[in-house]
């Protein structure tokens, strides 16, 4: 029988049991995150969304702008036809 502790490196983790020499096998295991968003208050978004666009990119998720009247104001510029002016 080889020496165990010149196999230990080759194998990773193992036991040495009366004499034996056992591999143990790590175990494997996954987490996830679900994320739901929702408004808590239901409560319109206000103009100043539109107004922090310009500086930090935020945009409403499946619009290109939070209000209309930010659209009339020259702060957002709707672009795409496929995609909602206004966030509902």
């Amino acid at each position: 029988m080889k020496d165990p502790r010149k196999l230990l490196p080759a194998i990773g983790v193992a036991l040495l049991v009366t004499g034996l020499l056992m591999s143990v096998a790590p175990s494997v295991w996954s987490a996830t995150l679900d994320w739901e968003f929702y408004d808590f208050f239901n409560v319109p978004p206000g103009e100043y969304w539109d107004a922090r666009a310009a500086t930090y990119g935020e945009t409403p998720i499946g619009a290109e702008c939070f209000t209309a009247s930010a659209i009339s104001n020259g702060l957002c510029f709707p672009s795409d036809p496929s995609v909602p002016d206004v966030a509902s």
